[in-house]
């Protein structure tokens, strides 16, 4: 799927804390004005994968009965960035 001029794209699996992929997981994606760019929630293949604006992003991601989740992606232009599995705690 190609992305938006001048864009990346970001790409994470989730998992609980058995290291079972979570379904209907949120997310949030935040640019680097703070703002937030992108929000949804994880596929039926429990993949997070969204286009985001190239740069530092930061990833929010939280399902319930588990803290939340937050890590940076440095996103390039025209890029995929799989992020690998996160697991939830």
């Amino acid at each position: 799927m190609p992305t938006p001029p001048d864009a990346g794209a970001l790409s994470r699996r989730v998992l609980d804390p058995a290291g079972r992929p979570v379904p209907q997981a949120e997310f949030t994606v935040t640019g680097t004005a703070g703002r937030q760019v992108v929000g949804g929630w994880t596929d039926r293949l429990r993949v997070l994968r969204h286009d985001c604006a190239r740069g530092e992003n930061r990833l929010a991601v939280s399902a319930g009965g588990c803290a939340p989740h937050r890590a940076a992606a440095a996103v390039a232009p025209d890029t995929l960035t799989a992020l690998g599995d996160m697991t939830l705690r």
